[in-house]
C-alpha cells in the first residue's frame, strides 16, 4: 500500500501499450530464448555473477574516473563516495539504466529507471549478502540529438531550452537555460517542495557543461541511496574499449552479427535498430559525424576528415575518445568497462537489446540480465476521486476511450440502446421473407436477403444515435472521465513518457519519490497504478 492511498497492478500485456515482442520477453516465449543469455529471476543471477567475475573489468581507472567526474561538478556524498570505493572490489557489480540528458531530467521515466536499479540492488544485497551491488546511471552524453533533449513539460506546459549547439549534448554549455529556469520558478511557485526543487536546478545549470548538470539533478534527487553517475565520454574509459572500436571499424563484425540476428527476429517481429557497415560516429567539439568507408580508407560521412587504415589505427590509438558508439556498440561499451550484472530499459531498449546478443557473443563479452523499467501511473486525490465515483476498475483505464465511453453511456440507460431484441425480431422477419419469397418467386429471395440488411443496417444507425444521445445525457459523468484521462495520458500519452519528475514532486511532494520506491519492484512486471 502507498502512504495515503493504495496501488494497484495491472499486467504489461493487459494495458495494451507494449510492443509484442518486450511482452513476449516477459513472459519468456520459447521463439526469443536465443537472443538473451537467461531470463532474470534472483536465483538466475547466481549465473550472471558467475559469468561476469570470469570477465573482469579495470576497476582502478572506472573508480578514478568517477571520482574525477564528482569532483569536477562539485558533489559530495558519503553514500555514493561509498559506493564508488566499493567499486574497486572483486565483489562489486553494478546494476545500470541510462538515459538521454534532457533538460530537468526529461520526462518521468528517467526517474523510474533509476528506481528500478536502485530496488534492484537493494533486493540481490538481500539475496546474496556476501556481494555488493551498485545503481549506475549512465548518462547518454554523446547522443547528439538535440530535439530530443532540449524540451521538458512542467506542469501541462511545455519548456524548451533554445540552444543552436550541435555535437555531443552532454558537452553543451549550460547557456541559456536561465531563461527555462525563469519559467520553472513561476510555474512551481514558492512551496517547501517548489524551493527545494529550485535549489537543485540553480545549483545544476550554474555548472558548465549539460553532462555536469544532469550529474547534480539525479545527485539532488537520488544521492542518498548511492546511486552512481557515470559520463562515459571519457579518454581514459575509451582506452579500454580501443581494440574493439578498431576491430570493428575495420572488420564490421556488429553489422554482420546484427543482420543476422535481425533477420531471424522479423520472422515474428518488427525490426527495432538499423546497423550500418560501422557503428561508430566520430566526434569533434561541434560534430558527431558517422564515420563511412571509402575507396582510399575512411572518412566523416561529411567527408571533411578522412583516413588511410594504418592513420585511423594511430587515431583510434592516440584518441580513442574521439569515437563515439552508436546505439547498436554502446551497449558492449558499456558491459565492457562496467562490472555489470543486469541493464534496465524501457520497452524500445529492451526490444534492441535483444537483436545485440550475437555481437556480445563474438567479442566475448558477458550479455547481462535484461530487465524491463518499472512503469507506474500516479493518480492525485482529486482525480481518485473521479475514478472511484466512475465505477471504472483499473484495467478499464488502458481501454480504448471511444469503446469506454459507449459502454458508460449503455451503462447509464435504462434500455439497452444496441437493440438486440429489435435485431433479432428483423432476424426472425427475414427468415420469413425469405421463407414466403422461397414458394413464391425463388428470384426474389436475394431481394428479401437485402431487405434484411438494410433494415439491420437502419437499426444499426439508429442505435448509434441513441448511444450519442445518451452520452449528451451523461456528459457531466464523461467530463468527468474525461478529465482523469487528461491528467493520466496528457497530450495523449501515457503520463510517465510526458510528465517531468518535477510536476510529480510539485503535485504530490517530494515523498512521492520513496512512495515510489516503495511499490515499484523491478522482479514483478506488472505496471503499477498509485491512487491517491
Amino acid at each position: 500500500m502507498s502512504e495515503g492511498g493504495k496501488t494497484s497492478y495491472i499486467s504489461y500485456r493487459e494495458t495494451g501499450k507494449f510492443q509484442p515482442i518486450v511482452t513476449d520477453y516477459l513472459d519468456q516465449d520459447p521463439f526469443l530464448t536465443p537472443f538473451y543469455q537467461q531470463f532474470p529471476s534472483k536465483e538466475n543471477f547466481r549465473e550472471f555473477i558467475s559469468r561476469k567475475q570470469q570477465h573482469p573489468v579495470d576497476r582502478e581507472i572506472l573508480a578514478e574516473v568517477i571520482k574525477y567526474q564528482y569532483h569536477a561538478s562539485g558533489i559530495t556524498g558519503d553514500k555514493v563516495n561509498e559506493n564508488i570505493e566499493l567499486l574497486k572490489a572483486a565483489a562489486t557489480f553494478t546494476i545500470t539504466t541510462g538515459q538521454q540528458t534532457g533538460i530537468l531530467l526529461g520526462p518521468l521515466y528517467a526517474a523510474l529507471k533509476i528506481i528500478s536499479a536502485i530496488n534492484l540492488s537493494k533486493q540481490l544485497k538481500a539475496y546474496y549478502p556476501e556481494f555488493n551491488f551498485i545503481p549506475v546511471f549512465w548518462m547518454a552524453t554523446e547522443d547528439h540529438d538535440v530535439e530530443e533533449i532540449r524540451h521538458v513539460w512542467v506542469n501541462n506546459k511545455k519548456l524548451s531550452w533554445n540552444t543552436t549547439q550541435t555535437g555531443a549534448v552532454g558537452r553543451f554549455n549550460n547557456e541559456g537555460m536561465g531563461t527555462v529556469l525563469k519559467e520553472v520558478n513561476l510555474l512551481t511557485g514558492k512551496s517547501k517542495d517548489a524551493l527545494w526543487l529550485q535549489d537543485i536546478f540553480a545549483k545544476a545549470y550554474s555548472l558548465p557543461t549539460l553532462s555536469q548538470a544532469t550529474r547534480l539533478i539525479v545527485h539532488g534527487l537520488f544521492g542518498n541511496e548511492g546511486i552512481v553517475i557515470i559520463d562515459p565520454d571519457d579518454a581514459r574509459l575509451k582506452k579500454s574499449f580501443a581494440t574493439v572500436i578498431e576491430q570493428d571499424i575495420l572488420e564490421q563484425h556488429s553489422f554482420r552479427d546484427v543482420e543476422n540476428t535481425r533477420k531471424k527476429l522479423e520472422k515474428k517481429y518488427h525490426s527495432q535498430v538499423n546497423g550500418r557497415e560501422i557503428n561508430f560516429f566520430y566526434l569533434t567539439a561541434t560534430k558527431r559525424e558517422r564515420l563511412v568507408k571509402t575507396k582510399a580508407g575512411f572518412s566523416t560521412h561529411d567527408g571533411e576528415i578522412s583516413w588511410t587504415t594504418d592513420t585511423l589505427k594511430e587515431e583510434i590509438r592516440k584518441h580513442p575518445e574521439r569515437f563515439s558508439p552508436n546505439v547498436l556498440m554502446r551497449p558492449l561499451y558499456q558491459e565492457t568497462i562496467l562490472p555489470n550484472l543486469a541493464y534496465i530499459g524501457g520497452g524500445a531498449e529492451v526490444a534492441y537489446w535483444l537483436e545485440m546478443k550475437g555481437i556480445f557473443d563474438f567479442y566475448q563479452v558477458p550479455f547481462p540480465a535484461l530487465m524491463l523499467r518499472n512503469s507506474a501511473m500516479i493518480i492525485d486525490k482529486v482525480n481518485s476521486h473521479r475514478l472511484e465515483n466512475s465505477g471504472l476498475q483499473i484495467s478499464d483505464l488502458f481501454r480504448n476511450q471511444d469503446e469506454l465511453e459507449k459502454e458508460m453511456a449503455l451503462n447509464h440507460s435504462s434500455f439497452d440502446l444496441r437493440l438486440p431484441e429489435e435485431h433479432r425480431q428483423i432476424d426472425e422477419l427475414g427468415k420469413q421473407l425469405a421463407v414466403i419469397a422461397s414458394k413464391t418467386d425463388q428470384s426474389l429471395e436475394g431481394a428479401a436477403a437485402a431487405l434484411t440488411k438494410r433494415l439491420q443496417q437502419q437499426v444499426e444507425r439508429f442505435s448509434k444515435k441513441l448511444i450519442r444521445a445518451e452520452k449528451r445525457n451523461t456528459s457531466e459523468e464523461l467530463t468527468r472521465f474525461r478529465l482523469l484521462l487528461d491528467h493520466i495520458y496528457p497530450g495523449g500519452s501515457l503520463q510517465e513518457r510526458r510528465e517531468s519528475v518535477a510536476t510529480l514532486i510539485l503535485s504530490e511532494g517530494r515523498e512521492v519519490l520513496k512512495n515510489l520506491q516503495k511499490n515499484l519492484d523491478p522482479m514483478e512486471n506488472s505496471f503499477c497504478v498509485l491512487h491517491y
